[in-house]
């Protein structure tokens, strides 16, 4: 296992005293998975396969894990949040090689464009700079590619984030929640 930083003794401590006064089953995701160490994605077309590395962003009280897929750990067009994570499809992994390609090879124009492209496949209206934005500020988990509550089921769980006490990494420039 890797962490991608090292937290203090306090951060461990605070973090712990959070988990205790979560409910079930956030306070058992949180004791599984801590903030500071780096995961691996099972890959969404072939299970036997690691995807993406990720960090903890937030636990759902239905049992999902909120994460973080950004170029701090991989080569990806961009960055996003991806909300509904089995917390079965994560593995535990080290840091990328040294000489392993990371980061972001999108512009914010080309992330939104791109965005914009597979709504407009769905049938949804497209998305200005400032709409894309409200989304990534959003507190709401939300899918920019489906449009409003799109990739949600009705009964979408709360979400408890981790503390921010340095827990995650800096946000990608341009990162999106998709």
């Amino acid at each position: 296992m890797a962490r991608w930083t090292t937290p203090t003794d306090e951060q461990v401590q605070a973090y712990a005293d959070w988990a205790d006064g979560r409910p079930e089953p956030v306070k058992t995701l949180a004791k599984r998975f801590d903030p500071w160490s780096l995961y691996r994605l099972k890959h969404p077309d072939d299970p036997e396969t690691l995807g993406h590395r990720v960090t903890i962003q937030a636990f759902c009280d239905d049992g999902t894990i909120i994460v973080d897929v950004t170029g701090q750990f991989n080569l990806i067009g961009f960055g996003r949040r991806v909300f509904g994570i089995d917390p079965g499809d994560l593995t535990e992994c080290e840091l990328p090689a040294a000489d392993e390609p990371v980061g972001v090879t999108m512009t914010e124009e080309e992330t939104l464009e791109y965005i914009n492209a597979r709504r407009a496949e769905i049938g949804v209206p497209p998305l200005t700079k400032e709409g894309l934005d409200e989304i990534k500020d959003s507190e709401t988990p939300r899918c920019a590619i489906g449009g409003e509550g799109a990739g949600q089921e009705e009964s979408q769980a709360s979400a408890e984030a981790v503390p921010a006490q340095e827990a995650g990494p800096a946000d990608d420039q341009g990162a999106d929640k998709t």
